[in-house]
């Protein structure tokens, strides 16, 4: 009988730290999909800010061209405005996109290092589990470590 109930419990030790492997390798992976996520969403970024800006500038060359054609001057008071309220713009937009991308990469950290820590979490789970099992079937398993 003694044997029998060894062997339940070392599979029911050995189960748990399974359960706490598998559990581990699952948010290990899950950190690593998150953690590919963030780095490509950060060249998303990157590249969209490098589009709008070529946008702006593009847009500025045809307001330039506008302006010459029209017969004005680059120096005069009305195209230095409209030359400085383009710039802001495109200042703007582009502080806009990269601000959104770090928040989503701020976003995107605290997810990964959540699901390593749930990880971490998991796999303690397991051991412990296990030592609770061997601890708890001691007494019956060896009863002369009662005495």
């Amino acid at each position: 009988m003694c044997d029998i109930m060894t062997i339940g419990m070392a599979v029911m030790a050995g189960g748990s730290l399974m359960q706490g492997a598998m559990a581990s390798k699952a948010h290990n992976e899950q950190a690593e999909a998150v953690a590919e996520q963030k780095e490509t969403e950060k060249a998303l970024f990157a590249t969209q800010d490098q589009r709008q800006r070529k946008q702006f500038r593009a847009a500025i060359g045809q307001q330039t061209a506008e302006i010459v054609g029209a017969g004005w001057q680059l120096d005069s008071p009305t195209a230095l405005a409209l030359a400085r309220d383009a710039a802001a713009e495109m200042t703007f937009e582009s502080q806009s996109t990269r601000s959104h991308g770090m928040a989503r990469d701020a976003e995107l950290t605290a997810t990964e290092r959540s699901l390593r820590a749930q990880a971490s979490q998991a796999m303690l789970g397991g051991i412990v589990g296990a030592a609770g099992t061997v601890l708890n079937a001691a007494p019956q398993i060896w009863p002369s470590l009662l005495r």
